[in-house]
């Protein structure tokens, strides 16, 4: 999503298949950030956030922000991304 004055806006949706390696993940963002550098990329704190983010950083994106899903978090945030979703246009 992208952040259009005080709209947010989709630029980008994929899902991958499951058992998709990381680092096709990583490469295939890498290509996306660059035909969308106003882009902000959200991970999700996992065993491997670390190594992800810390990857994505090195390859040159550098708008990456990680979040660390709590009890109090673990619900809302996936929910505000899904009201988000529907009320964007692509």
């Amino acid at each position: 999503m992208i952040l259009e004055g005080e709209k947010l806006k989709h630029a980008y949706l994929y899902q991958f298949p499951l058992g998709t390696r990381y680092s096709e993940v990583i490469a295939h963002v890498a290509r996306v950030s660059q035909l969308h550098s106003r882009m902000k990329l959200i991970v999700y704190q996992s065993g491997v956030r670390d190594l992800i983010v810390e990857e994505f950083q090195n390859i040159g994106i550098k708008n990456v922000e990680d979040i660390v899903l709590t009890d109090a978090n673990k619900e809302e945030v996936p929910s505000n991304l899904k009201i988000h979703m529907k009320q964007c246009a692509w």
